[in-house]
């Protein structure tokens, strides 16, 4: 419950939480657009929390008729969820309660990183995708030790300097689960490969 209630407050601190956000629902919309293999246009989100995503994309219901699905094992998440996407289940996703071939795009933004044996949700979701369905993954890199040391110190000195200061917000920043860790990019390849998709596209950003 403290998780759902602040996780939109969480989200609207930073402009790179809303970026990254507005890039990853921008590029959805685009593969919805360009592509010929969807029929319907009927997708899913994995672990969509409070409908964030959702919501950025549903300005293109009607554009691309598109019929927006979101799924969360959280309660409260999904009560939240519910007033941003006309269809939500609170479910485990890793064991997903569709039958097979119903969706022509899945995707899962930031959070497979919870799982400890992700390749679950791979075979789900592959279980759930029609023939020439689409899944759209956006997960953390694993971390750069040097480069986080430089914008460590970045940081740091900005702060010092009196740039930008934000309030204090310590008590409303979300704890991270004990299977919280970003994956190795090899690693999600060679599950997704192993579920039978071929990769069409991978981009590096952030």
């Amino acid at each position: 419950k403290y998780m759902a209630q602040n996780y939109d407050y969480v989200y609207n601190r930073t402009r790179f939480a809303k970026a990254m956000y507005k890039d990853f629902s921008d590029e959805i919309r685009k593969i919805v657009s360009k592509s010929s293999k969807i029929d319907n246009n009927k997708i899913l989100e994995l672990g969509c929390g409070t409908g964030i995503i959702s919501l950025l994309l549903s300005n293109y219901d009607h554009v691309y008729n598109i019929q927006r699905y979101c799924i969360d094992f959280s309660f409260n998440m999904i009560k939240i969820a519910k007033t941003r996407c006309s269809y939500c289940l609170q479910s485990d996703i890793e064991s997903l309660p569709f039958r097979d071939s119903c969706f022509d795009i899945v995707y899962v933004h930031s959070a497979i990183l919870h799982f400890p044996h992700f390749k679950d949700i791979i075979i789900e979701a592959k279980r759930i995708l029609k023939p020439n369905g689409l899944l759209i993954i956006q997960e953390p890199p694993q971390s750069n030790i040097k480069k986080d040391f430089i914008l460590r110190s970045l940081t740091f000195f900005f702060r010092k300097i009196g740039t930008r200061q934000y309030e204090n917000v310590t008590r409303l920043e979300l704890k991270p689960s004990d299977h919280h860790a970003p994956i190795s990019f090899d690693l999600l390849l060679s599950e997704m490969k192993c579920a039978n998709f071929i990769i069409e596209n991978k981009k590096f950003k952030y």
